[in-house]
């Protein structure tokens, strides 16, 4: 299906930059057939003028990368291409204008909200009278499994390194920096029950300001963000949607994203687990 595809797709765009003349006025039917199936594609598929703009780009791709038809125009290949990518790119998108075609490469693309793509795919270049006139790229989005191996490998560091600690304070900031790094978010702290007040006591935290955590380094027993952790249910949220009007120091903070992650044993809750992020919107599904 893959090859497929990607016959499909070279043949399409090969074709409608073909018939994209001046003198040609209307779409012919055998363009509106291809571009029906280059739409229809689940794979991300983009043909690239030798400057680096953009000359088309399929459903799939815009709604990965989040622009739309009109964006595009406004767009070069390197715009979207991460800037640790951009050296690699820029020798790879040189070989496929000489003539070599480029399989299985990977591509770290950025989204307009600013997201990291994870690409996988090829790319090849139409050629006229001798001169490069399109480059054909087809990709499919691995973002996912760049995502749950990057978890599996954060657990792994954690389990191979906590077995070597001693202490907890050092046990602690291991799987606050193994939270941080897995969700993507940039900061948070680690709170642990006192057994007999009940209250919450900040044990650790990590890229918080000094003002923050003078009001959140200890919560009552009593008091409403103690509650909530107790309730023993992960909350997801805006913290500015939590943070009230005379909590100033907290606001000041500009924290955004906030996972806020009761520990458990044995039902009762021992601790809680807070990540945040300062530019984030929202909580990395």
């Amino acid at each position: 299906m893959a090859q497929r595809i990607t016959e499909l797709a070279t043949i399409g765009i090969q074709h409608m930059s073909g018939i994209q003349t001046p003198s040609r006025q209307k779409t012919c039917p055998v363009e509106l057939d291809y571009r029906d199936i280059l739409e229809s594609a689940n794979d991300l598929i983009q043909s690239v003028a030798p400057d680096g703009s953009f000359l088309y780009v399929n459903r799939a791709w815009r709604k990965t990368l989040g622009y739309s038809k009109k964006e595009i125009s406004g767009l070069s290949l390197f715009d979207i291409i991460h800037p640790d990518n951009q050296t690699h790119w820029r020798e790879i998108f040189q070989r496929v204008l000489s003539g070599k075609k480029v399989n299985h490469i990977e591509a770290t693309f950025v989204s307009k909200e600013g997201r990291k793509v994870y690409l996988e795919g090829s790319i090849s270049c139409r050629f006229a009278k001798g001169k490069p006139v399109v480059t054909i790229g087809i990709f499919r989005d691995i973002s996912e499994h760049i995502r749950v191996e990057n978890l599996i490998r954060i657990q792994r560091d954690l389990y191979v390194a906590l077995n070597s600690v001693i202490s907890l304070d050092e046990a602690l900031r291991l799987c606050l920096e193994a939270a941080i790094s897995a969700s993507k978010m940039d900061c948070g702290g680690v709170y642990l029950v006192d057994e007999s007040s009940g209250d919450l006591h900040l044990m650790f935290a990590k890229n918080l300001s000094s003002d923050f955590l003078k009001t959140a380094s200890h919560y009552d027993a009593n008091s409403a963000s103690a509650r909530l952790i107790k309730a023993g249910k992960p909350i997801y949220t805006n913290h500015q949607k939590i943070v009230t009007s005379i909590e100033s120091n907290r606001r000041d903070e500009g924290l955004q994203a906030l996972a806020i992650i009761p520990v458990l044993y044995e039902g009762k809750v021992i601790g809680c687990l807070n990540i945040a992020s300062h530019t984030l919107d929202e909580v990395p599904v």
